[in-house]
């Protein structure tokens, strides 16, 4: 039971994220949960001038926003909600990490900024590999965490993605031209942009200012990951649609798992293994199939009649 001011919210699972609105005398406005039934909260939220509020937050396994929903299979994932002035659902969006290497498996976004016009920037740490709509990073090193910067505008449309390596992303603010200034923590040798930097310590502090990201459209840059699965529905035997990158590779892992998180199969398998898969043992129902290098995660989802 979660008790804000005068009002009182009954959750039997884990709330979510919890927003609140105040009058300018501290009374309670109104209060709602979103993104229950799992664990999960908020890092951050910022208004547009239209009054529409959103909210950088995560969430772990199934999630419900309003009538969409995500789901996490590792640690947690962040998300972006952006709900109207009275706490009325409009979207959501998913930052992803989908490295399977559960030792790795971290990505965290710790602020936010939003312009009057709802173009927000979102700056964070991840460790393997990020996907964001259809744009994708991977930190070579797998072991020392890597600075993430992202923009989504008004509609839920993520517009660029950068990295920073052996960088810790904490801050980000948005100036009147539309150009994000980050700051934030880093180590070691690196070159950004073609700056070189060092830290004489164990981390040094950075700021640094960055042009408006821009939705890229080149090819190589904007990649989807999403798995094709053939026939589906099915009777428990299908085939893949190996995606371009994976044709040459020898091992493949392919995972499935059902919709509450639970793996049922984990397989090491090749581009001969995949010409047909039986799991015509499985129980009628919807099952989340994804197929890795170890480097990269693609998933689809699949129908058992």
């Amino acid at each position: 039971t979660i008790i804000i001011d005068t009002i009182t919210i009954n959750t039997p699972n884990e709330a979510g994220i919890v927003q609140a609105c105040f009058d300018q005398n501290g009374n309670v406005l109104w209060a709602r949960t979103q993104g229950k039934p799992t664990s999960g909260g908020g890092y951050d939220i910022e208004t547009d001038k239209n009054g529409n509020l959103y909210t950088l937050g995560w969430y772990q396994s199934l999630a419900y926003y309003g009538t969409d929903s995500l789901y996490s299979t590792t640690g947690g994932n962040s998300c972006v909600l952006k709900t109207d002035s009275s706490g009325n659902y409009l979207w959501v969006k998913e930052l992803r990490s989908t490295t399977i290497n559960n030792n790795v498996n971290i990505g965290s976004s710790y602020s936010m900024s939003v312009n009057e016009n709802g173009q927000t920037y979102i700056v964070g740490i991840f460790v393997g590999q990020l996907d964001i709509g259809n744009y994708s990073a991977s930190n070579p090193s797998r072991q020392d965490s890597d600075m993430f910067a992202a923009r989504i505008d008004s509609d839920g449309t993520w517009k660029g993605l950068r990295t920073i390596s052996k960088a810790n992303g904490e801050t980000v603010v948005t100036l009147s031209d539309g150009t994000p200034v980050v700051s934030g923590t880093f180590y070691g040798n690196n070159t950004v942009d073609g700056t070189n930097i060092s830290s004489y310590g164990d981390k040094d502090i950075f700021v640094g200012r960055l042009d408006v990201f821009t939705n890229i459209e080149n090819p190589s840059e904007k990649r989807s990951n999403s798995l094709l699965i053939y026939a589906n529905p099915n009777n428990g035997t299908f085939r893949l649609d190996v995606p371009k990158e994976f044709e040459h590779e020898s091992k493949l892992t392919l995972i499935i798992s059902d919709m509450t998180g639970k793996e049922r199969d984990r397989m090491i398998v090749d581009m001969e293994n995949l010409q047909e898969i039986n799991l015509s043992h499985y129980a009628s129902g919807n099952y989340i199939v994804r197929l890795s290098n170890g480097r990269r995660v693609y998933e689809g989802k699949m129908v058992v009649e």
